[in-house]
């Protein structure tokens, strides 16, 4: 009996280990040399797939990555803010055209929602870094990879792109070099009474988020990147029932990828 019983010892041992060790699959897309599935064993960390898969045209700091347990996770993030909107705007909208500018608060709020209410839950995880060499030597910031990951490589763009009060819906600025965030400011369509002409949101390219002063008072000279989502936030004074709305609606466009911005204008 003893070697039977070390003979399933040894099998179910060999099934565990198989199991443990069981390759997952993961999706590398845009600019690189196959957008393609790849099987790998569970264990292995973002930057071993990326060698040779990764064109030298790929733009590390846009680059976009995704995990399924995120999507739950944004699927309630996305919930909540559209029960924001409800509070904010709950009379009936009276739409002016999307091309021209909204006739009153309750107007934008509606076309805003909606708009917002469109976006994909898409289960980004911002990574600390793209680029497969600063990944290969930090581990803290190179994760495990975990079955139906995903990683995006875009090409640079050449915009910026301006989104909230006093912009229509995804305004796109050419990118300028050097060019401070207080000028972009200049684009700004028209004014409104429901803009904090004080404060931008910025969503840089990576998923990071930065808030920034625009005014003679409170600003420090930043430089956006090619890329970035402006958001023009809501006066605090309309925000009583929502508090916490611009940081919301901040965090729920960084969920986006950039295609979303280049390929869907208004």
């Amino acid at each position: 009996m003893k070697p039977l019983i070390f003979i399933f010892a040894s099998l179910a041992g060999s099934l565990v280990a198989t199991l443990c060790h069981a390759d997952i699959t993961v999706t590398l897309r845009g600019q690189v040399t196959q957008q393609a599935q790849y099987s790998v064993p569970d264990g292995t960390r973002l930057n071993a797939v990326l060698p040779g898969r990764v064109n030298s045209d790929s733009w590390y700091r846009g680059a976009f990555f995704t995990r399924e347990q995120e999507r739950l996770k944004q699927t309630g993030q996305k919930a909540g803010l559209l029960d924001d909107f409800n509070h904010l705007c709950p009379g009936e909208p009276t739409l002016s055209q999307a091309k021209q500018p909204p006739r009153n608060f309750n107007d934008w709020c509606h076309r805003v929602k909606a708009h917002l209410a469109a976006l994909p839950v898409t289960g980004r995880k911002v990574l600390e870094s793209g680029d497969p060499d600063v990944l290969a030597i930090n581990l803290k910031i190179n994760p495990l990879l975990e079955e139906g990951d995903a990683l995006w490589y875009p090409k640079e763009p050449d915009e910026l792109w301006l989104i909230g009060a006093g912009s229509r819906w995804n305004q796109p600025l050419p990118y300028v070099g050097g060019q401070h965030l207080r000028e972009y400011m200049d684009a700004i369509e028209y004014s409104s009474d429901w803009r904090d002409a004080d404060w931008v949101w910025v969503i840089s390219p990576d998923g990071k988020i930065s808030r920034h002063g625009v005014a003679a008072w409170n600003e420090k000279p930043w430089t956006p990147a090619p890329g970035s989502v402006l958001w023009l936030p809501v006066k605090e004074s309309y925000l009583d029932s929502v508090p916490g709305f611009n940081a919301s609606v901040s965090r729920w466009l960084a969920t986006q990828a950039l295609d979303q911005w280049t390929n869907h204008p208004e």
